[in-house]
């Protein structure tokens, strides 16, 4: 089964671009997917902040976009929302809120981030699961739904399993629950979200080579909690090393997940779902589109 939309993060293949213009003929010339996950920073790193982030460049940058037939799942901006620095957290929101703001007239469907650690690099800490640090999540990510609400825009939160503060599918469902926005959706990266030992099998075991049937339950809670806030997924793989423990970030053709059970089973859940390949490797397009 064919994934529907599929495409790429810019800034893995061909970045840096000077505009909109060349990245679009950029990607026309070289591959088949028609959707980007662009992160401006990367994407553009000649140009500062201020016109990074102006209304006019994203509106120009989108309707060049769009002319070419490009379609926007995720304007990234990954920050640490539980940066144990006042100063930076202020920037850092600031920053997210002005993406937010012209989220609209670049032609993205979310602002995307992941959930952030105590730890001010986001590497592991200890006492990131702690409570005090999820309601520290949580005021961040109310005041980032305030402003989405106003602009109606979307905050993309993508889980990372153990080292973030959104670590498992629990922690997706309490966010929800309590946050009932609608402008909460999620971006879905299984590799980044599987526990660090593994998907589970049904008897609690895990196997260097996780089943079918594992895999599948595993995606399934996922969607049955996000449902239709999923807005885009990340496709790259894992697998165990010999402690038993993940190795992640693996391109997409190597690794345990069977993407083609898991492409059409988020297919069918939430179609068209756009499938946003992270890495870059020999032989990518043909691979998205086998999916």
């Amino acid at each position: 089964m064919q994934a529907k939309l599929y495409g790429y993060r810019a800034h893995d293949y061909g970045a840096p671009f000077q505009n909109a213009a060349s990245l679009a003929e950029y990607y026309t010339n070289n591959h088949t997917g028609r959707c980007l996950q662009i992160v401006l920073a990367k994407a553009f790193p000649s140009l500062g902040d201020s016109t990074m982030l102006c209304e006019k460049f994203a509106s120009d940058a989108g309707k060049t976009l769009q002319e070419a037939h490009f379609t926007i799942p995720v304007l990234g901006c990954y920050f640490n929302p539980v940066q144990p620095s006042a100063q930076l957290l202020e920037q850092q929101l600031r920053r997210f809120e002005q993406h937010l703001r012209i989220q609209n007239a670049i032609g993205a469907s979310c602002v995307g981030t992941e959930t952030g650690s105590i730890d001010p690099t986001c590497a592991y800490h200890p006492d990131t699961q702690e409570p005090w640090v999820l309601d520290r999540f949580c005021h961040s990510l109310e005041r980032l739904l305030a402003v989405a609400e106003k602009e109606h825009a979307t905050v993309g939160i993508e889980a990372v399993a153990k080292n973030h503060t959104i670590s498992t599918i629990g922690r997706v469902k309490h966010m929800i629950e309590r946050f009932d926005s609608p402008a909460l959706g999620f971006i879905f990266d299984l590799a980044n979200l599987t526990p660090f030992t593994g998907i589970p099998e049904t008897d609690g075991s895990f196997r260097t080579l996780p089943s079918t049937e594992a895999q599948t339950a595993f995606v399934t809670e996922y969607l049955s909690i996000v449902k239709n806030r999923l807005i885009a997924i990340h496709v790259k793989n894992y697998k165990l090393g010999n402690d038993g423990i993940k190795i992640g970030d693996l391109p997409a053709d190597e690794g345990v997940i069977d993407w083609k059970t898991i492409i059409p089973l988020i297919e069918k859940s939430v179609p068209g779902t756009p499938c946003i390949l992270e890495g870059a490797f020999p032989h990518a397009d043909d691979f998205m589109s086998a999916l």
